[in-house]
């Protein structure tokens, strides 16, 4: 039995159970504050890009160069992976450029090479150059069209594309309102961190040309390019790109990447446009069988033989990647430019 100098060191029983109770309160209460920071440890530095795209602003959660009006960056995501890898959380095609501009943003700076390679393309094609393309464009085929009077038939088929391509540029002006012009000196930016990322159609549009716009304004982008492209164009093409090759077979035949030098190698730009027979249209091998025949006749039997050999193995490439009769250049090496390739 307990003394009564014991009793009142402790207190009633009543007053010890409340005391109890409290502890037991306070203990689960940390527990579960540091038990729940060590499971969210993990996610924590899945959300670290997206954190950093929110510094610009502080809490305001709205990352440089985005709106006040586009929607803030989430506090939190419930899939961190998804976000960097998931290529459903895309925007439709072809949704207006100023409804989706900053949720494409958030998602690439949340390092989504698929995102970021769709708002280089969405960017690029609000650009003025690109949406005075259409003009400059129709404004060729009239000008063929006025020479071939004696030809109707051919005629008329130039004036329907010069009126599709009038018509276009009048749904690209609609399609990008609101998207400010600057916006599109980017464009080179948001390529290369898809292309660097491993996105290889990204690779072979970084490659297949150098930014445009106000040169001071892209020169970074230009020296960017310098920097990146050749190498991005052997990495597409190693991956079985038919539209690396086709830059391939021109860049390998001049010496040239759009001013950039590079090896003159007239077998290796002559077994890329054979190799590319095997997966072309019945159009293309057309096009191909004048280049292919126009380059043999500037090689040796030697140098002839090498280029058998070589497109052998890309030939090879090729259809691990594109199925046969799939591949037509013959209006351009980008006719299907909706955005589908960031998919």
């Amino acid at each position: 039995m307990r003394t009564k100098h014991e009793l009142s060191d402790r207190g009633p029983p009543s007053i010890r159970n409340r005391r109890l109770g409290f502890l037991f309160v306070v203990f689960v209460a940390v527990c579960a504050v540091f038990g729940v920071r060590h499971f969210l440890q993990v996610p924590d530095k899945l959300l670290e890009p997206v954190a950093r795209a929110m510094s610009a602003t502080g809490s305001g959660g709205t990352p440089s160069g985005l709106s006040a009006s586009t929607p803030p960056i989430p506090k939190t995501i419930s899939a961190p992976k998804e976000v960097v890898a998931g290529q459903a959380l895309l925007p439709p095609i072809n949704t207006p450029v100023k409804e989706i501009l900053g949720e494409l943003k958030i998602l690439a700076a949340a390092g989504n090479a698929n995102a970021a390679c769709r708002l280089a393309f969405e960017v690029q094609r609000c650009s003025p150059d690109y949406l005075d393309s259409g003009r400059r464009f129709a404004a060729i085929l009239y000008e063929q069209a006025e020479k071939l009077f004696i030809m109707p038939a051919r005629r008329q088929k130039l004036i329907e594309d010069a009126e599709a391509a009038i018509a276009n540029q009048h749904k690209m002006i609609a399609f990008c309102q609101g998207v400010p012009n600057e916006e599109s000196t980017d464009a080179w930016r948001y390529l290369l961190q898809a292309a660097q990322a491993g996105h290889g159609p990204s690779m072979t549009r970084f490659a297949s040309a150098p930014p445009s716009g106000p040169q001071f304004e892209v020169l970074d982008g230009l020296l960017a390019y310098r920097d990146h492209a050749p190498a991005l164009l052997e990495k597409a093409l190693e991956l079985g790109y038919p539209e690396a090759y086709e830059q391939a077979r021109l860049t390998y035949k001049t010496g040239s990447l759009w001013g950039l030098r590079v090896p003159i190698d007239r077998p290796r730009a002559l077994a890329y446009a054979i190799a590319l027979r095997s997966v072309s249209t019945p159009q293309e091998i057309e096009r191909l069988e004048g280049v292919v025949a126009n380059t043999k006749r500037e090689l040796s039997s030697e140098e002839n033989m090498r280029a058998l050999q070589l497109a052998d193995r890309y030939a090879e490439k090729l259809l691990q990647r594109v199925e046969p009769g799939s591949v037509d250049f013959t209006r351009g090496t980008y006719t299907k430019d909706d955005g589908s390739h960031c998919q």
